[in-house]
């Protein structure tokens, strides 16, 4: 019992820690900054404002924009046509439906960091199942399921 005690220990500071610095980092990013981020948020305001699935389309891609976006680091006096960028649009869409759901309950000023933070507890679900799988794949090996976290 004081085994399980300290892995699952172990298992919630990892978790903790994963969620602190996912959360600070999601706060803290300015905004457009992580990679492919407009991209990602106009699929999710696609979805959540003319239904699933947007299909991609001539256009999707402006690389003159892009580079002149990436060229100022996003500069607000840019981003006036930031919802332009779309070439996402060929992703797999059960991240992007959940998205959504967040993007339309979300204010639209919060919008932004309510889906990084989605996407923060996912990743928190992703290192608490891999605990899971690594208890039931190896069950006798008490340092397994550690490393998995």
């Amino acid at each position: 019992m004081t085994h399980r005690r300290i892995e699952y220990g172990i298992l919630g500071a990892i978790v903790t820690g994963y969620l602190l610095v996912g959360v600070l980092y999601a706060l803290q990013t300015p905004a457009w900054q992580a990679p492919d981020e407009p991209a990602h948020y106009n699929y999710i305001a696609q979805i959540a404002e003319n239904g699933c699935c947007p299909v991609i389309a001539m256009g999707d891609w402006d690389n003159a924009y892009l580079e002149a976006l990436k060229a100022a680091r996003f500069d607000p006096a840019l981003t006036a046509d930031i919802a332009t960028i779309e070439y996402e649009d060929h992703q797999p869409p059960l991240y992007y439906l959940g998205g959504a759901a967040i993007y339309t309950l979300a204010p639209q000023q919060a919008r932004l960091a309510a889906l990084r933070i989605y996407s923060v507890l996912l990743g928190a679900g992703v290192v608490i199942f891999s605990y899971l799988v690594a208890r039931q794949l190896f069950p006798h090996r008490t340092e397994s399921p550690d490393a998995a976290g």
